[in-house]
């Protein structure tokens, strides 16, 4: 149970009637910025290596990009870690009645 203020608020910022249907409108707005920012990342990696990332990952592992670079490591982790988060994300979307 929320408090009421809380509950108050909640309803003011999302101009829904019920707590239930505002809490799902701030869980889909709240993963809808989180997706949209995953995309941006995603797509500052794609432009920075001229690929998407299963080809960075191929090149990766026939040595046609330099795996003991940092600087490599670093952003085959990130980009694989916002990959995972992104369809993770899309999940829980599908899964609750947030959609539309």
């Amino acid at each position: 149970m929320l408090p009421p203020d809380l509950a108050e608020s909640i309803l003011k910022i999302t101009r829904e009637r019920r707590v239930d249907a505002a809490l799902l409108t701030m869980i889909k707005e709240y993963l809808e910025l989180k997706v949209k920012d995953i995309e941006r990342r995603i797509n500052n990696y794609e432009k920075k290596h001229g690929m998407g990332f299963e080809s960075f990952k191929e090149a990766c592992k026939t040595g046609k990009i330099n795996t003991y670079s940092h600087d490599i490591e670093e952003d085959y982790r990130e980009w694989e870690a916002l990959l995972t988060l992104k369809k993770y994300y899309g999940e829980l979307m599908g899964k609750w009645p947030i959609g539309a």
